[in-house]
């Protein structure tokens, strides 16, 4: 599933948005909701806030997350980080 996750479904979704063909982005989109998400210790923290980890569109974003929020410490300007900051 990684192999998938991380190179077809990528390369797809570029194929398709160089083709303008969204066929393609949507295939690739249905791929990621049809596939387990990945474990690794960035989930393993997500699943530990009680943040929902089914599919690898949901891996996937939490990974987009963390890598534009969480590692510059952006957590204000984070959905999930003024949440959670809320509730503290």
């Amino acid at each position: 599933d990684n192999i998938i996750v991380n190179t077809i479904i990528p390369f797809l979704f570029a194929y398709g948005k160089s083709k303008g063909d969204d066929s393609y982005i949507e295939r690739a989109l249905h791929f990621l909701e049809e596939l387990n998400g990945e474990v690794n210790s960035i989930i393993n923290n997500w699943s530990k806030l009680n943040v929902s980890v089914k599919t690898a569109a949901d891996t996937q974003a939490l990974l987009q997350l963390k890598n534009k929020y969480c590692d510059y410490k952006k957590c204000l300007q984070c959905p999930i980080g003024n949440y959670l900051l809320k509730k503290v």
